[in-house]
This record gives structure tokens, sequence and C-alpha cells, in this order.
């Protein structure tokens, strides 16, 4: 036995360490063994220990804690020298009691490079995760890069599974791609960048990763890559990083397969979608790609660039450089449609009657062309035609199709409220209330997603007045109504006067069983301009004391509290300890932010902000740049915001 390490001998030349739950099938163990050798080798020679790094004493210590090395490890008294865990070790072929002895030593001797590599590998041994995650990082914040790649690669992949981004962007901060030559660590830091939607680090670390000698194995990563470009719409990302890196794509193809090279075989069914290509697109020429990609961009680009805040003048010009390569493209193709979509959105009908009847002849079983020619028909109040047009899109649809076919069974429920046909309306909920798996309320929400939040209360609205208690949970129906109107009042920014008529509708309807906290709020939203803020703030403290049931009551609860500078009770946790939990991920994040903005100011607000996890904090970040405004009490707040340079 010599110091080199006890553990080591726990493991064969044929085991994998994918076996001890790391996820990485095509790495074989030997990788990862090479590094812990190399290390071993440098550590010790005969029975010296040496040590392989330097902290200074005001360093931060190594051992993760926070503080300066010299008020932590550096303090610490080894209760037994090195020399007398390595006879414990000797003494036993026991797993478990090697464990508790490499434990103690480690304890013992904290910065000692093979007790904590021998703990990392029994750790993983015994799938300890969390342990090996440990030692891995305590090894990175010794050594850096020095620990070696594959190890680095191993602790990357650990802390991405346990979605724990902070100590990468640690790792990562004071690395360049050129400085890395494993292709498939490269692959994990571009997959890390592409979670946080830095986009390009992840294209610069992907590009690297095509560029090395030794082609990217890891094809898993890469298809988790493109799904994330794929899902954020990057496709002048995609289309460049394709032919930037096309005979190296082209092998990876040959060597496993054009469906395992999701970069590729996306973008030729993007395509062949949009020019309706079957097989004679020439997919080997690069010229030939770029020509159809910039066409596709360009046409994907002004479609975007159509918005409701546009000037008629503006949207007119945008549908002018449309139309310069709007027939190049399939009339059936993705593109096209979504060009209906947004048209019928912006309430362009016009503009999508046109686009409609164009395409007519391409699309008579195009489910999704069909819907989009009901829900036109609709808006015009052809409820006719649009009955006609939404039974032939269910007629047609399939299942392979993007979206669901909920959202064409809530298209026909609109259709046949409008009619009046209410013995249809109640069959079809029959049918909706089998079709989703999850509460029907919810369904029909969900349903409604692509229409105005409008549509949604006119719905809701109707539902209640047929009374529908065998199909629908009425107390539910209510809540949803008066949450929807809350929300239109906020999306659209209407008036009280605009609003109330709608509010005592739906409240003269309810009956007393019924009583929510949505309803309470929603009194003393109709009598808010008769009360001082005073007396506003008398109102909701006695709602706040009633536990709210659902989702729409706290959210709704917490906003009606910031709206009328409630603070105090936003900062005392006591208060919603539970109804906290109701909110989706990030919202109570969000009021609370708002909250210590407006009552504790801008530091004490970004000291929250920014012990929040990156990713988290960052989306918090953006909704206060995107929402932050109507809950403020000073304008100035938003941009002091906007002027800190926070990540």
């Amino acid at each position: 036995m010599n110091q080199k390490g006890i553990t080591m001998d726990f493991y064969s030349e044929k085991e994998n360490l994918s076996d001890q739950g790391f996820k990485f099938k095509d790495k074989a163990q030997v990788d990862f063994m090479t590094d812990v050798k190399i290390l071993m080798e440098k550590a010790y020679d005969g029975q010296t220990r040496y040590k392989l790094y330097e902290v200074g004493r005001n360093d931060p210590c190594p051992c993760g804690s926070g503080k300066k090395y010299k008020k932590c490890c550096a303090r610490l008294r080894a209760k037994h020298s090195e020399e007398y865990y390595l006879d414990k070790l000797s003494e036993t072929n026991d797993l478990d009691k090697a464990y508790e002895v490499l434990i103690e030593a480690e304890k013992n001797h904290p910065l000692d490079i093979g007790f904590i590599l021998e703990l990392m590998l029994m750790s993983g041994k015994r799938r300890d995760l969390d342990i090996t995650r440990d030692k891995l990082l305590k090894l990175w914040r010794l050594l850096g890069m020095e620990m070696g790649e594959n190890l680095v690669l191993m602790l990357i992949g650990l802390l991405l599974e346990k979605n724990e981004l902070d100590p990468i962007e640690e790792i990562e901060k004071d690395l360049q791609p050129k400085e890395i030559n494993n292709p498939d660590l490269l692959l994990l830091f571009s997959l890390f960048n592409m979670v946080n939607l830095y986009f390009d680090p992840a294209v610069q670390y992907l590009e690297a990763a095509f560029n090395r000698a030794d082609s990217p194995q890891k094809i898993e990563v890469l298809q988790e890559l493109m799904y994330y470009f794929y899902q954020a719409e990057k496709y002048e990302i995609m289309f460049d990083l394709w032919l930037n890196n096309f005979e190296t794509l082209n092998k990876l193809i040959d060597q496993h397969g054009l469906k395992n090279i999701p970069l590729v075989s996306s973008l030729r069914n993007l395509l062949r979608d949009s020019f309706g290509f079957e097989s004679n697109l020439d997919f080997n020429s690069k010229n030939k790609i770029r020509e159809k990609a910039d066409i596709f961009l360009k046409l994907h680009q002004n479609i975007e660039a159509i918005d409701d805040e546009q000037t008629e003048e503006e949207i007119k010009d945008v549908l002018t450089k449309i139309e310069t390569v709007i027939d190049e493209i399939s009339f059936g193709s993705t593109l096209y449609l979504m060009l209906l979509e947004k048209l019928i959105g912006i309430e362009q009908y016009t503009a999508a009657e046109k686009y409609i009847e164009k395409a007519a002849d391409f699309n008579q079983k195009n489910s999704e062309y069909l819907m989009f020619k009901a829900r036109l028909n609709y808006y015009l109040e052809n409820l006719t035609e649009a009955e006609e047009d939404i039974n032939q899109a269910l007629k047609y649809y399939s299942p392979k199709t993007e979206f669901e076919k909920l959202t064409l069974m809530t298209d026909k429920l609109l259709i046949l409220m409008g009619q009046e046909d209410f013995v249809e309306v109640v069959e079809l909920l029959k049918e909706i209330k089998v079709e989703a798996e999850i509460p029907i309320i919810s369904a029909l929400a969900k349903g409604l997603s692509p229409h105005p939040i409008g549509t949604y209360v006119k719905l809701f609205k109707n539902l209640i007045k047929l009374e529908l208690e065998n199909q629908i949970d009425q107390k539910k129906l209510y809540i949803g109504t008066l949450y929807n109107l809350f929300v239109e009042r906020d999306m659209l920014g209407l008036s009280l006067a605009e609003l109330r008529d709608d509010f005592e509708e739906v409240l003269a309807e309810m009956a007393e069983k019924y009583d929510n906290q949505l309803a309470q709020m929603a009194e003393i939203y109709l009598k808010s301009e008769q009360l001082s803020e005073e007396e506003s703030l008398k109102e909701l403290a006695k709602i706040n004391q009633r536990q709210a049931e659902f989702t729409e009551e706290a959210e709704i609860k917490f906003e009606y509290n910031l709206k009328i500078r409630n603070y105090d009770y936003l900062l005392e946790e006591k208060y919603f300890a539970e109804e906290k939990n109701l909110l989706q991920p990030g919202d109570f994040a969000f009021y609370k932010m708002v909250a210590l903005l407006n009552r504790e100011g801008l530091e004490t607000a970004l000291d929250y902000l920014t012990n929040l996890q990156t990713a988290e904090g960052m989306k918090i970040f953006q909704r206060m740049m995107q929402e932050g405004e109507s809950f403020l009490k000073e304008e100035r707040l938003l941009e002091d915001l906007k002027n800190k340079d926070i990540f």
C-alpha cells in the first residue's frame, strides 16, 4: 500500500462512471481516471504529500464556506496526521468503514488533494452525488483547470443535473473557449449559457466544439442545445452555425445519422416546410441553402415585426416588404400560417382576409389554416361560415400537428355561444371535459389563450348565465371571470367606469355560497373612488386575513396590495406563508422585489435580487422592466434600476 490512493482500488478497469449516475453514456471511465491518476502523481512522491495550489490568507476559502481562508481552513488543527488515516484505510476492505475514515480524514485535512479525490471517487461509487459534486467543486477552487478537463466535465454535468447554475458561472467566469480542448466540455458550457439565454457565448462555445479535431461526441447535449435555439426562434444563429460548420456537421451526420444532429435536421425540415420541397432541394449546396435561408429569415423577421402598437402606415410598410417574398414560400407553410395568426391577432382583418383567400385552394384539408379562417369569420361575425370552417378543421385534425384539439374545440364553443346554440354548447362542453386532462375551467383558459383577454371575459360571463352546475364548477367559473376582469383592466389600462358594468353584472349573478376573495376585492374596487387610502387599507386588511384557495385569488390579492401601496403586508411573510405556495414560481419574488423597492429603497431591493439564483434574478429583473412601472410610487425607481449594472 502506498500513498497514491486507497479507493482507486475499488474501481475495475471495465467499470464505467455512468453506472454511478453521472449520465455520461458515451464517456469511458478511463477519461476521468486519467485525470485522477495525473493529480495523484503530482500530489504524491513516495512518502511525501505535495500541495498543488496556493491560497492567500485573505482569499475566499476553497471549502466554499464564504469566509476568508485565514478565518476558516487555515485555523484548523488536525486531530490526526495524514499517515494515521492512511493506516486506518489500509486496515479495512469494507467500503462503508473506509468511507467513514475518509470523511473524517478530509474534515481534518480539508485541502489535501488525495483525500478530496478519494472521497469524490468513493461517494460516486456509493451514489452520494451531492458529496461527489461538493468535492469536485472544492478541487476546482483549489486547482482550476489544472484538475483536468474530464473532471471539470463531470462537475459541470452534475451541477446542470441539479440546476445549480451559480457555481457554473463562477467556474466559467474567467475561461475562454480557446483555452478548452474537450469538445464535450465546450458543449456543456454552451448549454449552460443557452439555459441562461446568453446566446453569444453559447455560440462561441459551440463553434469551438465544432472546430476541435475530435468532433463532438456528446450528441444528447447537442440535441438539447438545438432545442433551446429552436424554442427561442434564433433561426439566424442556427442557419449561421449550420453553414459556418458545414463540413463538420456533415461528418457528424455520416457518423451518427441525421436525426441525431437536430441543428441540421430541424433546419432542413424548416426549409422543406417553408418552400414546399420534398426532396429536390440540394442540401449539399451551401449556396442554395443560404439563398433559401435568407428568404426565410427576411419573411420571419417581418412577420415578427408586425405589432398592434404600430400605426396603420407602419403596418402597411411591413406588409409591403412581406409582399416581395411571400410568393416564394408554400401557402400551407408554418410561416404563412404564422402571418395569418399575427394579422388576425392584431385585428388587421382586411389583410388577413386577402391572405386567407389567396391560400384557400392549397389548404382545403389543412386543419390549422381552417382554424384561422374560422377565427377570422368569427371576429367578422360571419358565424355560419365560421361554424363550417371549424367543423372542417376538426374533421381534418391530426394529433401530429403542433396545436391541441382543445384549441379547436374552444374556438367552436365561442362560435356556438355567438349563435346562442346552447344545446350544442352543453354537448360540446361534455366533449371538452372528456378531451381535457385538466379541470374544465383551466382547459377553457388554455384553449382561449390565442384570443384577446376580452374574449375570455365574454365567454365566462355567458357560461355563468347558463348555470351549468353539472358541467362546470360554478365557484371556479366566478373566480375565473373576476380574475380575467382584473387582468383585462391591467392589460388594457381600462378605467373603473369602463369596467363597472362587467364587475357588477358578475357580482349580481353570484350566489352567496360562491363568495370568494376576488369578489371581496372587486367590491372594494367598485367603491374605491369614494374611499380614502386609509379606508381602502382598512377594507383590504379584512380580506388579507382570509386564506386564498386558488392561484388566481392569491395573484390578484398580492397585486392589489401592491397597487394600493400596502408594502408592509407584503414584507411580513408570516401573513401568507401558505398562500405564496399557490403562486407560479418567481411571482412571489417579483412582488417582494416591488415592495422592497418602494418601502426600503434601491440598495435593499438589489441585495434581495442579487441573492436569488442568477437565472431567477434575471427573470425578475426583466419582469420589472416590463411590468414594474404600474406598481411603483415613484417613476424614477425603474430608471434607477435600469441604470444599475446588475447581471
